[in-house]
């Protein structure tokens, strides 16, 4: 008998095959492309097991190197069989063995083991036109306990056949997001702190099948006790440029470790709440993302270079217009914004903004956002507005257009159900927009009032560029940072007013101005 190498089975065609369903059609192809990209082993080699099947009987075999951890989500057989294999042997410090190798009975082909691989990672399977090997592929599939596998290969119609296909990357949804929760989230580990963290050990014998960790803290905020938590989870499930780049790249993430070193720990910025929804998506892109971990987890999204997740993210947090209780500041949500590159979020703010406008004129807040906008503009020319009131100026307009006609009775009838004629009508109807009209002008003057006040005494709006940015107003590059941030747009003349009028400000002699 002899080693017939060979490389990943002919699944790197089954992305160019399964592209013939178009993403448009199916939500779910990017994860069952990413699922099938496992095969490629580029640019990530995480597979960590070697299944050796013969050749239709002879003394010659092929390796398949895969994953554990698909094999055992995929396969009821395979995750018994790797159980037990991993229970027996000689066993390290928690009593399980490294399995590293599985053999299959000398009755199942590698043919039809191939056939097998590609359904469990979601290639294209057909027809090989061997009988033998299709009668091996009908006997694997009761086997591994796939009935699914036997059913597509012998469906020849093409829309049956598509069908089939969208069944088969649900169930794999289903059966990844089902393991996931088991093996992952049933499987984290909780401690007190960051240095108990540091203790923990999990060998690469563990059952998770993880060979890596990711660790969550929890911080103390009066309500929720301090917390570290560890997650097994799987480099190859871990579909992300970020984690690749960690992988592949001169790191000490990327190492390879010895069989007798416990697994790496990687801090992510995130609390265990949202690392959790995180890992769910990238696991099976199942879960809701709620409302009040919406605005962190797209800022983890954005650190780990998720974009399909941060664009799940900022649809979950602007489908919440008509809540007037939102679990987070909307001066963060246009913030978050601007930091993440989300135009949606800006546009989400600004509206949110107009709708309650009474609201926030009085808000110290909203004075410092309109700054902060301000400052966006590198290169100001005398032209220029500020985004942030152009967007809220341009929602306000809808707002009050959208209410004309759909909030007053008079459009439907008298007070009691009266018809009114026409000359009546249309005096209450014109009293109706009068109304409306004069609210919008007084709204939009008390806009054009907190932009003024900007303009006419720069020096007022000192406090509130230099709340929270810890500027030292006593110390004159304090000043001239804190003028420099409010100077955009203004003249010669208003820059004298404000060094003049800042003078008293300082505890320095006004000729160290001069200097």
């Amino acid at each position: 008998m002899h080693l017939h190498p060979r490389g990943p089975p002919a699944v790197a065609s089954s992305n160019t095959g399964s592209l013939q369903y178009s993403k448009s059609f199916d939500p779910l192809q990017p994860w069952a492309a990413g699922v099938s990209s496992l095969l490629a082993r580029v640019p990530l080699d995480s597979t960590d097991v070697t299944v050796i099947a013969f050749n239709g009987g002879s003394a010659e075999f092929t390796e398949f190197r895969l994953h554990k951890f698909l094999l055992s989500a995929r396969s009821l057989y395979f995750r018994r069989k790797l159980e037990a294999v991993g229970n027996t042997g000689d066993p390290d410090k928690d009593g399980r063995k490294i399995v590293r190798n599985v053999r299959l009975a000398n009755s199942v082909d590698a043919r039809a083991f191939e056939t097998a691989v590609k359904f469990m990672y979601l290639g294209e399977v057909v027809d090989s036109g061997h009988e033998d090997v299709m009668a091996n592929v009908e006997r694997l599939s009761r086997h591994l306990e796939m009935p699914e596998l036997w059913e597509m290969v012998v469906e020849t119609d093409q829309k049956k056949q598509r069908q089939k296909r969208t069944d088969a990357v649900e169930k794999a949804l289903e059966d990844m997001d089902s393991w996931f929760k088991e093996f992952v989230l049933a499987k984290k580990i909780c401690v007190d702190s960051p240095e108990e963290a540091k203790k923990v050990k999990v060998q690469q014998s563990n059952e998770s099948f993880a060979d890596v960790l990711l660790q969550a803290e929890e911080t103390d905020d009066g309500q929720t006790k301090p917390k570290t938590v560890l997650y097994p989870v799987h480099k190859g499930m871990l579909r992300s440029e970020f984690f690749t780049a960690m992988f592949t790249g001169n790191f000490k993430e990327g190492r390879k470790l010895h069989e007798t070193e416990p697994l790496s720990v990687i801090p992510i910025d995130a609390s265990p709440a949202v690392l959790e929804l995180v890992l769910s998506f990238l696991y099976s892109e199942k879960g809701e993302i709620p409302l009040e971990h919406a605005l962190d987890c797209l800022f983890a999204a954005e650190q780990l270079l998720l974009d399909r997740l941060k664009q799940k993210c900022s649809h979950v947090i602007s489908s919440a217009t008509q809540n007037d209780d939102l679990p987070f500041s909307i001066c963060d949500v246009v913030r978050t914004g601007w930091l993440c590159r989300v135009r949606r979020l800006e546009e989400f703010g600004a509206k949110y903004i107009a709708d309650r406008l009474e609201q926030y004129l009085d808000d110290p807040e909203l004075a410092e956002l309109v700054a902060e906008s301000a400052e966006r503009i590198k290169e100001r020319q005398e032209t220029d507005t500020i985004e942030l009131v152009d967007d809220i100026r341009y929602y306000l307009g809808l707002r009050f257009r959208q209410r004309i006609g759909e909030e007053d009775p008079l459009f439907d009838g008298g007070d009691d159900g009266e018809e009114l004629d026409e000359i009546e009508l249309s005096e209450q109807q014109d009293e109706f927009f009068d109304r409306q009209e004069a609210m919008q002008n007084e709204l939009l003057e008390k806009i054009d009032e907190l932009l003024g006040g900007f303009l006419n005494s720069p020096v007022e709006l000192i406090p509130v560029l230099t709340r929270d940015r810890k500027l030292e107003i006593g110390c004159i590059d304090g000043l001239l940072d804190a003028v420099h941030r409010c100077l955009i747009g203004c003249t010669i003349y208003e820059l004298f007013y404000l060094l003049i009028h800042s003078i008293e400000m300082l505890p320095l002699r006004p000729k160290v101005l001069l200097r």
